[in-house]
C-alpha cells in the first residue's frame, strides 16, 4: 500500500500560515502540486525531499517528516552519511 505524506504537508503549511501558492513558491513547486500532495493524490518527489534535508530550515523538517512517511529507508540512509 502506497504511503502519502498529505498530513505532513497540511501540518507544515498551516503552521507556517502559508497559502498553497506561498508554500509551493518556497519549495520551488506549483500551487497545484501542493494541492495534490494535500489531497493524497501524489507525493513530493523523494529526490526533491533529499535536497531539502540540507537546507537547515523549516524545509528540512518538512522533508524529514514526509520522508519518514513515504520512504523511511531513504531517510535512514541519508542519516547514516
Amino acid at each position: 500500500m502506497k504511503q502519502y505524506c498529505c498530513n505532513e504537508v497540511i501540518k507544515h503549511r498551516k503552521y507556517l500560515g502559508m497559502t498553497l501558492q506561498e508554500f509551493g513558491d518556497a519549495l520551488g513547486k506549483t500551487k497545484q502540486a501542493v494541492s495534490q500532495w494535500e489531497l493524497g493524490q501524489t507525493n513530493p518527489h523523494t529526490t526533491d525531499l533529499l535536497v531539502l534535508l540540507s537546507t537547515g530550515d523549516w524545509r528540512a523538517e518538512f522533508a524529514r517528516d514526509c520522508l519518514a512517511q513515504i520512504a523511511p529507508h531513504l531517510l535512514a540512509a541519508w542519516g547514516a552519511r
